[in-house]
């Protein structure tokens, strides 16, 4: 069993779940979002269909955002500090010692 949205369900009920909300986010995306997202690796796809797709959260377009800039590279985006970037301040994977490093710059 696994936890999806606070409820205890079954792998297959939850790979049903998201196969579906996938199929209703297809309908939503724009033909050039569909041609970007053959683009960029597989699994990301999912992230960034939910940031094309949903007014839910802006963290959600801001993450995509940042794996965008770094290349795609999870690493890359969870130690990044760059200190132009006006996303820099809201990067979802900052830590405070990352924060203070700054700050003593």
């Amino acid at each position: 069993m696994n936890r999806f949205e606070g409820h205890l369900i079954s792998k297959a009920e939850r790979d049903k779940i998201k196969k579906a909300r996938t199929q209703e986010m297809q309908k939503k995306l724009s033909e050039g979002q569909k041609q970007y997202l053959l683009k960029i690796p597989k699994c990301y796809q999912y992230l960034f269909m939910r940031a094309f797709t949903t007014e839910e959260s802006k963290a959600l377009a801001i993450k995509a955002f940042c794996i965008y800039c770094n290349g795609f590279d999870l690493n890359l985006t969870k130690t990044c500090n760059c200190s132009t970037c006006p996303l820099n301040t809201v990067n979802p994977w900052k830590t405070e010692n990352q924060e203070e490093t700054e700050l003593s710059e």
